[in-house]
C-alpha cells in the first residue's frame, strides 16, 4: 500500500454581487470562474444578486452573464484566509 502526502492547497472566497444600472440585484445571473480551464466552475447569483464560490489563492479570471445584458469580465487575485 502506497500513501501519497500532498502539499495543502490555500483556499479563499470569492464573493460576486451582480447589480443592474440601477443598483438593482441580478437574480440567476451565471459566474464563471476559469472558464475553459480545468478548473473551471459555474454558478448562479441568489435572490440578493449574490454568488460564492470558495476557489484556491491565485488570479483568477471571473466572468459574468444574464439575458439583456452586456457581459462583463475581470481578473481577480485570492487571498487565502
Amino acid at each position: 500500500m502506497a500513501v501519497t502526502i500532498n502539499n495543502p492547497v490555500l483556499m479563499g472566497t470569492l464573493r460576486v454581487t451582480v447589480k443592474d444600472e440601477n443598483g438593482k440585484a441580478v437574480v440567476g445571473a451565471g459566474v464563471y470562474l476559469d472558464l475553459g480551464s480545468e478548473q473551471q466552475s459555474i454558478v448562479y447569483t441568489n435572490s440578493s444578486g449574490v454568488a460564492t464560490l470558495t476557489v484556491t489563492e491565485g488570479e483568477h479570471i471571473v466572468g459574468v452573464y444574464s439575458d439583456g445584458y452586456l457581459p462583463a469580465k475581470s481578473s481577480v487575485d485570492i487571498i487565502a484566509g
